[in-house]
């Protein structure tokens, strides 16, 4: 990996001239006239003594506070892992099509606010960090990177998806959370590659049937939208491990076709208006974590203790007027009812449970 020094780039030196100056010594650039100063190129540790190394790979340049993307870097023919996160960089050059060979592009935490059309030459890049800049849209032209399986675009400002987003067939992983997402696009649906999608905290109000046809889908974190009800398309992901639809706009029930989600372990349906624990759920014995907090919920039913795996239960914040001892049959190592009508008036064998070193318990 590279040893990074800080140079600048002299404002009087183009991308051309770098170029040249990135494949001589810094004292050839200087007496060749290239540029009046040594540190017009950038990072001269990629200025070898014996000429330009092409053969670099991988290059970290993470934290540099760079506001653009050296040049040198356009150089390496071989590269295939480019990270540039956490930097000032505000634009995507056009050189980065030169990058033939990369596989992996990180650029996440920068002030980038629109992506380069140029990217789309990227045609073997795979995994692609464009999150926490400030981009407000997604161009068509990147429904054209068929070779992405990771895409990451969360924390910015973006509006919508394009329906061109059904391009990326090999998608495996979209993270979209943290924008200002309105609606998902039906050609969601031909990404049936999906196995992880996140779009919690965006404006969403509802989600299309052709959403339902991702059924190798694992992970749904979709809390913080707009939801009034669960479709019941639901069902059809049945490949569901985790699933977040907390904070929403009034969801009070789950359809009957819950109860297909049968390998569900993750359930989080916090500050919604439930006003009670859908029996859909109670039949969901590999669930691990239900989170139920912040509801109006009134009881507990005895029936919990059918879920035999659960070993995390929040319940805060609710109006549950008594709690069943059967809690105390389950693998609990997790267990939160605080907040509610009668936290004064606890079974002893619930206390008993929260006294014991292994559980975390508040009450």
């Amino acid at each position: 990996m590279l040893k990074k020094k800080k140079y600048t780039l002299n404002s009087n030196c183009g991308t051309n001239c770098c170029i040249e100056l990135c494949k001589k010594t810094k004292e050839a650039c200087v007496n060749e006239g290239f540029c009046d100063s040594p540190t017009a190129c950038l990072y001269p540790e990629l200025v070898y003594p014996d000429g330009f190394d092409e053969t670099l790979t991988y290059i970290d340049l993470s934290s540099e506070s760079l506001a653009t993307i050296p040049c040198s870097v356009f150089l390496q023919t071989k590269l295939t892992t480019l990270l540039l996160s956490d930097n000032e960089i505000t634009s995507i050059p056009t050189e980065i099509g030169l990058l033939t060979t990369l596989e992996s592009l990180s650029l996440d935490g920068n002030e980038i606010e629109s992506i380069s059309t140029e990217i789309v030459l990227l045609t073997t890049l795979e995994t692609l960090y464009l999150d926490r800049n400030e981009i407000e849209s997604i161009p068509t032209e990147m429904g054209l990177l068929t070779s992405l399986t990771a895409l990451i675009l969360s924390n910015n400002e973006i509006e919508s998806i394009p329906s061109a987003i059904g391009l990326l067939t090999n998608l495996t992983s979209l993270l979209l959370y943290g924008n200002e997402i309105e609606s998902i696009p039906t050609e969601i649906g031909l990404l049936t590659n999906l196995t992880s999608l996140l779009l919690y905290d965006n404006e969403i109000e509802s989600i299309p049937d052709e959403f339902f046809q991702l059924t190798n889908l694992n992970l749904f974190y979709m809390s913080g939208n707009q939801l009034t009800s669960i479709p019941t398309g639901i069902g059809l992901l049945t490949s569901l491990q985790g699933l977040n639809l907390g904070d929403q706009q009034g969801i009070s029930t789950v359809p009957a076709e819950f109860v297909k989600l049968t390998d569900l372990e993750f359930l989080f349906l916090r500050d919604n208006q439930f006003t009670s624990i859908p029996s859909e759920l109670l039949l969901l014995i590999n669930l691990t974590s239900l989170f139920l907090s912040d509801n109006e919920i009134t009881s507990i039913p005895t029936d919990i203790r059918n879920l035999i795996n659960l070993d995390t239960l929040f319940l805060d914040n609710n109006q549950i007027a008594s709690f069943p001892t059967e809690i105390v049959e389950l693998p609990l190592l997790r267990l939160d009812l605080s907040g509610n009508d009668n936290n004064d008036i606890v079974p002893d064998e619930i206390t008993t449970l929260c006294e014991k070193s292994f559980i975390s318990c508040s009450l």
